[in-house]
């Protein structure tokens, strides 16, 4: 079978040169050579259109994630086969690793899909998993597609994407939603390693990315310090407060997010949690997820950390007004998790 690269340059198959070009990531301490950027109009459509790549194998979805890429590719036919159930305490990343490789042996998967950061952490937060994992799918030719959406709340050295010039396989996504607040530019870029490049481009349609969208995001993501650090630094001050605030009321066990997240989460129960919240006028969100408890999607309760004094303080005295109906219980699951 011709190569992606190879069915071009026989003139079969032309597209417009991807702009990626144009985007540059000083902030992310990218390699140097060996990878390259396709853009996109947001994350999302990207993983709609990432569905494909290393199809029509099954997809061994490696943490819990947010269903869209599931849904697409059972609409697709592919096989998903999740591993993000939540590991049970004491799981250590040996044994972890141990039944990811387990799995992908039993499976072999043409790709392997994962959140970074997981919504309530995970092994494969750390750096050195991601590289096993690339490692453990090269030989058949499968990929590692990371969705970094989130990881725009961690330190620049996080990213998966500083692995690209040694693995060949591996695709990281990032955007502007998170973090930046710019849902709406709608605009996305796939970094890959070379070899994956060709790939990535025959399943995603070029073009996507208006050129006000691309002039945007480029300028944003050309930022040469580290654009959340302030950001991070107030989660992390009011992240202890918010859960604290919560432990004298009885809204329900406070959930560990990932450290650098903007989340309190109600996992036990979420629609309670959230329903006695919204009694004391604090509006949280049912948050979808994949994974965690088999091959289907099941709700987190999520209310975001208030990022202003005001709106913490005004937080605070709201919750103050729920009278506890039982002796309050701590703050549960490793609270710092991540």
């Amino acid at each position: 079978m011709a190569t992606p690269a190879q069915v071009c340059d026989q003139g079969e198959h032309t597209k417009p040169p991807d702009p990626g070009h144009l985007i540059r990531l000083p902030h992310l301490a990218l390699p140097v050579h060996g990878w390259d950027v396709t853009t996109g109009a947001g994350v999302g459509p990207l993983l709609r259109d990432l569905s494909g790549l290393g199809g029509p194998s099954p997809v061994y979805v490696a943490t819990e994630v947010y269903p869209d890429l599931p849904v697409w590719l059972g609409r697709a036919g592919r096989r998903r086969v999740p591993g993000g159930l939540i590991e049970p305490p004491g799981m250590s990343n040996d044994d972890m690793l141990t039944r990811h490789l387990a799995a992908i042996a039993a499976y072999t998967p043409g790709l392997v899909f994962l959140e970074r950061p997981a919504l309530r952490g995970s092994p494969t937060d750390e750096l050195p998993m991601v590289r096993q994992l690339c490692d453990a799918v090269a030989d058949r030719g499968a990929f590692v597609l990371v969705d970094e959406s989130n990881a725009n709340y961690c330190p620049p050295d996080y990213s998966a994407a500083t692995l690209l010039a040694d693995t060949g396989n591996l695709v990281v996504l990032r955007g502007i939603s998170k973090a930046f607040g710019l849902g709406g530019i709608r605009f996305g870029v796939c970094l890959s390693s070379n070899a994956a490049t060709s790939w990535v481009r025959e399943v995603t349609p070029p073009l996507q990315a208006s050129s006000f969208s691309l002039r945007v995001g480029a300028a944003i993501l050309a930022a040469a310090t580290d654009p959340s650090a302030g950001l991070r630094a107030r989660i992390g001050a009011h992240r202890r407060r918010v859960i604290d605030a919560l432990a004298n009321t009885d809204v329900g066990p406070v959930a560990a997010a990932m450290s650098d997240l903007p989340y309190v989460l109600f996992a036990s129960t979420p629609q309670p949690s959230l329903n006695r919240l919204r009694e004391a006028g604090i509006q949280g969100k049912l948050h979808m997820t994949w994974g965690s408890a088999g091959p289907r999607s099941t709700a987190v309760g999520r209310v975001s950390i208030p990022l202003s004094e005001t709106r913490l303080r005004e937080f605070e005295t709201r919750l103050a007004d729920i009278l506890c109906d039982a002796t309050p219980s701590s703050p549960t699951e490793e609270l710092d998790k991540g």
